[in-house]
Parts: C-alpha cells; structure tokens; sequence
C-alpha cells in the first residue's frame, strides 16, 4: 500500500494545517486550521493576542504568532493532550466545512498518512521519519469514522 505524504508544500496538501480551507470553530471564523489552533491557545488568556493571531495573513505567520516568542498570554491550561483533542476538532470541521478536503481524503484509500514534516516529529515524521506523525494518525482515525458513519 502507497503511504500517502503531505505538507502544505507537497502531496495532499488540503491536509494541511497551513491549507487555504477556511474553519469555523467556536464562533470564529479562521483563513487555516492554523489560524484556528492558533487562536485557541490565546483566546481565554489574552483575547487581544488571539484576535491578532487571526489577523495574520498567512498560516506562517499565525504559528510564528502562537509560538512561546510570538508574545501573548498563553492559557495556563494549555498542555500536549490538549492540544491534540483541539487539532482532532479542528480537522473535524475542516472536513465538515470544505467538502473538497473530505473527498480528497476519502480518495486516499487506506493508505498510510504521514504528515512530511523534518522540522516537526510530534505533529509529523521528524527529520529522520520516525516522528510520531500526530497529524497524519488524527486524519487516518478521521477518514475510518467518516468510512463507518456514512
């Protein structure tokens, strides 16, 4: 079976973070699921940041703004587990709300999915391939439940 890579360079690029499919999420309506997972990390603590977060033009720079030196008041309630319960939601809805992004996935088959990410080996597969490919597993359990509801 082919294992199937993306970034938002390459690949199956709606999968993405950084992809132009815009997400509603709480009320707020963000240009990426970067944006988005951005926002969330900022919105209760300092409301201010998090609108600027949305503000940004581009994924980059909405993760440059969510980084620990992007300034801010990140929620103290921010943690690991968190974050991924947050990105399964936001991948949810991602799907929901751009139906282009659920057919390319469904069209991927059971192929493996692996988020080509050197840079990342939580969300993706590390500069050696064998991070842990976060991203690439939420978008696998998201595509077998799609499969199972219908």
């Amino acid at each position: 079976m082919k294992t199937v890579y993306f970034n938002s360079r390459e690949g199956l690029r709606c999968l993405s973070n950084f992809s132009a499919d815009p997400v509603t999420f709480n009320g707020v309506r963000a240009r990426t699921a970067e944006h988005a997972y951005q926002w969330s990390k900022f919105y209760r603590s300092d409301p201010t940041h998090a609108t600027l977060i949305l503000q940004t033009y581009s994924a980059v720079q909405a993760k440059r703004a969510g980084a620990r030196q992007g300034g801010g008041k990140l929620d103290p309630a921010w943690s690991q587990e968190r974050s991924v319960k947050l990105m399964r939601s936001l991948l949810q809805r991602k799907l929901e709300q751009n139906p282009g992004v659920k057919a390319s996935l469904l069209a991927t088959g059971d192929a493996p999915l692996v988020h080509r990410a050197p840079w990342d080996s939580f969300w993706g597969d590390g500069k050696n391939g064998r991070g842990k490919n976060v991203l690439g597993k939420l978008w696998e359990e998201i595509r077998s439940e799609v499969r199972r509801l219908g």
